[in-house]
């Protein structure tokens, strides 16, 4: 028998468990390379307890660490033996498997991660039973299985921390469903996502007495989904000690018993759209006095037609780092939104409407995500004010928006010393214009798609992140990536990884020139079709 060069115990010979239902490798891949042996031959004469070894595993990829198990016996024990080593690992099952008596898969890893896509699951085999224990978290994206069967599935998991279930379908053989003789003690996060599908859900619901994040969502609410929810305010005073983040469709009963419930530990409340809106927004006022302790808090989907309730709501939220809200609709009016210094994520979504410059009645000196969806701003040099209260912005998103000239988001943008990604969508803006260049020496990240633009601002746009831009992607940019464009990205984007190019009406001449210039970056997309918009 041979044995390890490292430590000393005898190795495996079967590498095919690191490609389980994967393609084939030569075994030597398996090894560490000589050069990998020999620093580890030279730390600590080989002698390093397991903790250390956990830690130096630690650093390494998923993929390593598969082949780290074929090394030895004391290896692979080590590996199996870490969650923190374990949490690396993701077993992926293919899709439109059958998970019936004769499906037995072999040589799998212990991963804590665990997805199952379009499977069917007609019994859970013996082999779960010792892979199950070892998974946290576990997605089921359109799958078809029983009840009881999903519940043997489960019981078998004892230390599952996270479920995902997206558009499943649980059936039961008789009407009346069956019911869980265990629970989930270790369960934390569930979260329910369907197209239309909503039966049997509640007995999940039951299973999980400690959850910290739940999240039921439907796009068309089915007769029993609405059952559920009905249900919801009863479900949540069992588990009023631990929650700690709500997603959900809000409904006019919803949203009236969240305002009496005692929930002390939640900081997270996303309130989703359904296919009816509700429209009392009084209840959103009551939710923010009923919780100060938020911290978190999506309202972009709720009706909130009164400027004086959003400056309300962000009043009563002194903690408040994460907001989503959706600005009033009618014209005129000149939002005054409240906000607390502490707000880090800022989402302000409009209409088709004007809509002038908004007045904050705080400063935001910590935000760092901003965005911007059809918001129109009137004056040339309200963008720049706008974003002049917030200095320390990183991601600025405008989508859907419509601006004077492209001089007042240039010269709004290069204030911006702080900013790393930029999005552009969908943009109208009257004229060009022109603005004097700065430098944005931590720009990474620009997303140029689906608008008009002058050939002279790309190169502007260009030129202020020419020192550090890595990922640039541009969509649907017709009449813009002319000779004079194309070369001044090939001249001054020196540090780019990533390119995409679609829809931009490029000549075979530019792609000849940019596939010569960005060949070797590490992901790289040119499409010369155009094809339209919608």
């Amino acid at each position: 028998m041979e044995h390890c060069k490292v430590c000393g115990q005898p190795t495996f010979t079967d590498a095919s468990s690191v490609n389980w239902e994967g393609p084939t490798r030569d075994s030597s891949e398996c090894e560490p390379p000589p050069q990998k042996v020999a620093k580890l031959a030279a730390v600590g004469q080989l002698t390093l307890p397991a903790e250390l070894w956990t830690e130096v595993f630690g650093s390494l990829s998923a993929w390593d660490l598969l082949k780290v198990r074929l090394v030895c016996h004391r290896w692979r024990k080590l590996v199996n033996g870490s969650s923190t080593l374990r949490g690396k690992l993701v077993v992926q099952f293919p899709e439109f498997i059958m998970m019936d008596r004769d499906y037995a898969p072999s040589n799998l890893p212990p991963a804590s991660i665990v997805t199952f896509s379009r499977a069917k699951i007609a019994t859970v085999g013996s082999w779960w039973t010792s892979f199950g224990a070892g998974v946290v978290h576990l997605t089921m994206n359109r799958c078809n299985v029983l009840l009881p069967n999903m519940l043997s599935l489960l019981k078998l998991t004892p230390n599952l921390k996270e479920l995902h279930l997206s558009d499943i379908l649980i059936d039961t053989i008789d009407e009346a469903p069956a019911m869980a003789d265990f629970r989930m003690e270790q369960m934390e996060l569930l979260h329910i996502d369907l197209n239309y599908h909503g039966q049997n859900l509640g007995v999940f619901l039951e299973l999980c007495p400690n959850l910290k994040d739940l999240a039921l969502l439907c796009e068309l609410c089915s007769d029993e989904f609405k059952n559920l929810l009905l249900q919801l305010p009863s479900y949540l005073r069992k588990i009023s000690g631990t929650l700690e983040s709500l997603q959900v469709i809000q409904t006019e009963h919803l949203l009236a018993e969240l305002c009496s419930l005692d929930l002390p530990k939640l900081k997270r409340l996303y309130l989703n759209k359904c296919e009816a809106r509700c429209k009392n927004n009084r209840a959103l006022v009551e939710i923010c006095r009923t919780y100060p302790t938020l911290e978190v808090l999506d309202i972009e989907d709720v009706s909130a037609s009164n400027e004086m309730i959003l400056h309300e709501v962000g009043a009563l939220l002194p903690n408040l780092k994460w907001l989503a809200v959706k600005v009033p609709k009618a014209p005129g009016i000149q939002p005054s939104l409240e906000f607390t210094p502490q707000l880090r994520h800022l989402r302000l979504k409009g209409s088709t409407f004007v809509y002038p410059e908004p007045t904050f009645a705080s400063k935001c000196p910590y935000l760092q995500e901003l965005h911007l969806e059809r918001v129109t701003f009137q004056e040339p040099d309200s963008l720049r004010r706008f974003l002049a209260r917030s200095p320390n912005v990183r991601e600025l998103h405008l989508e859907e928006c419509k601006l004077g000239y492209w001089s007042c988001l240039l010269t709004a943008i290069r204030t911006q010393k702080q900013l790393r990604r930029l999005t552009l969508r969908y943009l109208t803006v009257e004229d060009a214009g022109r603005c004097c260049i700065d430098y944005l020496d931590n720009l990474t990240t620009l997303e140029l798609i689906g608008f008009k633009v002058h050939q002279q601002t790309m190169v502007e746009l260009f030129t202020m992140g020419a020192g550090s831009l890595k990922q640039l992607t541009m969509v649907g940019l017709k009449d813009t990536l002319d000779f004079e464009v194309v070369d001044v990205m090939c001249q001054k984007l020196r540090r780019l990884s990533q390119l995409t190019i679609k829809n931009c009406a490029l000549s075979k001449e530019h792609c000849k020139q940019v596939r010569e210039r960005f060949g070797s970056v590490e992901r790289l997309i040119v499409v010369e079709e155009v094809w339209p918009l919608f």
